[in-house]
């Protein structure tokens, strides 16, 4: 929740960083700080007027140059599986 702010506050790569730093302080594995930082950076490319598809491929790209990365990146891409699938919200979310 912190790191959303940065996105707003940042350009995306700063953002990115900026957010791993601010989740590092209580998420010190990588499956907390990196999803803050693709967080950030996904609020940045947004505001800097990109789709959802291209801040989330350009948060994708940022993300994967971080060791550790695997988890944050398959979690990603699992959401992207269950939006396209033909669950329920509730279902999706189990």
């Amino acid at each position: 929740m912190r790191t959303a702010p940065v996105g707003l506050a940042f350009n995306p790569k700063d953002a990115f960083e900026v957010g791993i730093q601010c989740a590092d302080i209580t998420h010190s594995h990588p499956s907390g700080y990196l999803p803050a930082g693709f967080q950030a950076s996904l609020i940045a490319y947004i505001i800097e007027g990109k789709s959802l598809k291209e801040a989330i491929d350009l948060g994708k790209a940022q993300l994967v140059k971080n060791e550790e990365h695997q988890e944050t990146l398959h979690k990603i891409e699992l959401a992207f599986e269950l939006q396209e699938s033909k669950l329920s919200v509730e279902e999706a979310i189990r």
